[in-house]
């Protein structure tokens, strides 16, 4: 293994690197034989690692890779395939309920559209691609944060102090733990005003083959002709990407 000039990032990789030649958890003992650190060091780098939710604790001493890592590994060059996947998936939607349907992704603590199917007539109420919203203004941002849970949320808040982009955003911290936990469960998010006056979102998530988040597909529309019984045909147009990328990357 190749190393740098920076010894803590070159004991990081080793342990990761021992972790991720398993498929079961991995005795602390062994990273530290595997790895040529002592057990104090080696703790000390996992308790790290565990605490910024790339490994996860299993038992009594045992360690496993957590999933967030392999989706900083892949997440780069994630969205050209997912469009890909998704577009014949969003043609036909957006002929179902002729209205937009917007594809996006996570972008810190941002929402990033990266791609949109405009139906022939209801061209305001989209969002453009490369355009970015809060996540919690957002249906598909709601459920990201109710994904990751209560104690992310919090965090979010205190770095985003959330704020209002309507009248209709989101009003407290206590009031986005309890939606996006509450959207995150039923598997659909709404965004009704809250991130532009006139313009209401139903959407839901696309996963991961390693249960993460991936992006996010809504249906958006002027209120007046906002419909929440899209919720199914979109909750089932996620599942139908989820399988073509399944696919995708099984073929490779």
């Amino acid at each position: 293994m190749a190393t740098s000039n920076i010894q803590v990032i070159d004991r990081t990789v080793s342990v990761l690197d021992v972790l991720m030649r398993y498929s079961s958890p991995v005795r602390l003992k062994v990273v530290s034989a595997e790895t040529g650190l002592n057990v104090a060091t080696a703790h000390r780098i996992l308790n790290a690692l565990v605490a910024n939710a790339l490994v996860r604790k299993v038992g009594s001493g045992e360690y496993q890779v957590e999933a967030k890592l392999f989706r900083l590994y892949s997440h780069r060059s994630s969205n050209a395939e997912i469009i890909k996947s998704a577009l014949p998936i969003m043609k036909s939607l957006r002929d179902q309920v002729g209205t937009a349907i917007n594809l996006a992704v996570r972008e810190g603590d941002s929402l990033k559209f990266i791609h949109c199917e405009l139906p022939s007539q209801n061209l305001l109420a989209y969002h453009p691609v490369n355009s970015l919203a809060a996540l919690h203004t957002t249906s598909i941002g709601k459920l990201i944060l109710g994904f990751e849970g209560r104690d992310a949320i919090l965090k979010y808040c205190e770095r985003t102090n959330i704020r209002k982009h309507t009248p209709n955003s989101v009003q407290s911290v206590e009031a986005l733990v309890d939606e996006s936990i509450m959207s995150y469960r039923r598997g659909y998010g709404c965004d009704e005003q809250e991130n532009e006056l006139g313009v209401c979102c139903i959407g839901s998530l696309i996963f991961d083959d390693s249960g993460f988040p991936a992006a996010g597909l809504s249906a958006s529309s002027s209120s007046l002709r906002f419909d929440a019984g899209w919720a199914d045909r979109i909750v089932t147009a996620c599942a139908q990407i989820e399988q073509t990328l399944k696919q995708t990357k099984h073929n490779h």
